[in-house]
């Protein structure tokens, strides 16, 4: 049963990973690159297309859907607004770490490092 639609979705894991639009569409690019190179059509998503969806104007057809549920590591059926669980375990947690770790400065590394290190 469907329980929202994606705007809430998008605007949940948004609010939930400290992401701003420019940050989704960053994480999309190099999926978008793979999906266009092993099925030969151009997929992109725009900044248009990512403010029409959170706003709720429109919903993303279901390749962009897969794409922006790939890179935002959940279930593409979470997104559409059905009473799934959120989370994709296809990514596991090293990997996830290493992207999140990605648009760090040094400085932040070095803290997320300390804590990491406090905790053991």
């Amino acid at each position: 049963m469907r329980k929202e639609n994606t705007s809430t979705r998008l605007k949940k894991i948004m609010q939930l990973q400290n992401l701003k639009q420019k940050d989704i569409l960053k994480l999309c690019e190099p999926i978008c690159k793979k999906y266009t190179s092993e099925y030969g059509k151009k997929m992109k998503i725009s900044k248009s297309d990512l403010s029409q969806w959170i706003s709720g104007k429109y919903e993303p057809g279901q390749w962009k859907l897969s794409i922006l549920a790939e890179a935002l590591n959940v279930e593409p059926a979470w997104l559409m607004g059905y009473e799934v669980p959120m989370m994709n375990d296809n990514k596991d947690t090293s990997s996830m770490l290493q992207e999140k770790l990605k648009n760090l400065s040094e400085e932040q590394k070095k803290a997320v490092i300390n804590l990491i290190d406090n905790m053991k």
